[in-house]
């Protein structure tokens, strides 16, 4: 995929994100849950053609087993393309578990019996359960083309990881993080009359709670994009001079990145527990974002590993 088309999808998944937020709130019975998007949308319509008439009923029928076999029909494809790995025959399951999942959706009365928490935790937990099944599934054929890829197919493979994980991170800050701090000014001005606490200030601060908690993976996607401007530079010239000054300017965001996140964290425990009296809503967990520290950790020796092999090259030739 080209950077332009590339950077489409990425404003393409914020635009969704903030469409799907709005409609959870201002339609929470179709909207209940992102993860749950697009099934539950799918079994609402479904049920509204099979309630319709016996024209609609049958519609319904075929739109159902349409969708359901999408999974089956990737699984055949497969099998005619090539041999059969471990990790395909999770499309078989993908197939019956989207059979069970919309059959749920279609009759949302299944979810008291089936989830005692409720019907939007019933949905989201379908949703999650879903989702992650068909993430572990690609995961697992991204591994088994990356042992088997030649040297020239690796970059491809990294650029490709590079961007799912930039997907991922702006789903996080934009669906996920966005979606608890709307819960939270919703929960909060639901109880602004019982609670103490300064109304206003505790506004402010949820949302200075957002910018330091989405803060890291805001970065993690900046040394993303840049880390696949330095691949395709590698690729092409790894000791030329305009490499080596993108080498250094990651280094840099990298450090800042580090040094972002650790003073915005100590700031924002410290703010809180100083101004706890005027706050409403307090966070008492530990928010600590290891896994967009250790990834910008990993890339940072890794870059750094590059820089010594350009000066190693660069004593070579002056040696020589």
């Amino acid at each position: 995929m080209t950077r332009s088309r590339f950077s489409y999808l990425m404003i393409l998944e914020v635009i969704l994100c903030f469409v799907l937020l709005g409609a959870q709130f201002f339609f929470p019975d179709t909207f209940s849950s992102m993860l749950a998007f697009p099934f539950e949308q799918i079994g609402a319509v479904l049920r509204a053609m099979s309630l319709s008439g016996s024209t609609g009923n049958i519609m319904a029928i075929i739109l159902f087993l349409l969708v359901v076999s999408l999974p089956f029909v990737a699984f055949v494809r497969t099998t005619n393309k090539r041999d059969l790995f471990a990790e395909d025959y999770i499309l078989l399951f993908l197939g019956f578990f989207t059979c069970f999942l919309l059959y749920c959706m279609i009759n949302p009365g299944l979810f008291p019996e089936l989830f005692s928490a409720g019907i939007r935790t019933g949905k989201t937990l379908l949703g999650a359960c879903f989702y992650s099944t068909l993430f572990g599934y690609w995961i697992l054929r991204f591994l088994r083309h990356a042992f088997l890829a030649e040297k020239k197919d690796i970059y491809h493979y990294l650029v490709r990881l590079l961007q799912c994980l930039i997907l991922i991170f702006l789903f996080v800050i934009f669906g996920q993080k966005s979606n608890e701090l709307i819960s939270s000014y919703i929960d909060v001005f639901a109880k602004a009359e019982e609670a103490v606490g300064n109304l206003t200030f505790t506004s402010v601060f949820l949302l200075f709670g957002y910018l330091v908690t989405s803060a890291p993976y805001a970065m993690t996607i900046l040394i993303s994009w840049h880390s696949i401007d330095l691949l395709g530079m590698l690729t092409q010239n790894p000791n030329g001079e305009i490499t080596k000054q993108k080498t250094d300017h990651l280094v840099y965001i990298c450090s800042f990145s580090l040094l972002i996140t650790v003073i915005s964290i100590i700031l924002y425990n410290c703010l809180q527990l100083l101004f706890t009296p005027a706050l409403m809503v307090i966070n008492s967990s530990l928010e600590f974002p290891l896994l967009p520290i250790a990834f910008v950790l990993v890339i940072l020796l890794l870059i750094q590993y590059i820089r010594e092999n350009q000066h190693l090259k660069e004593d070579n030739d002056l040696f020589i």
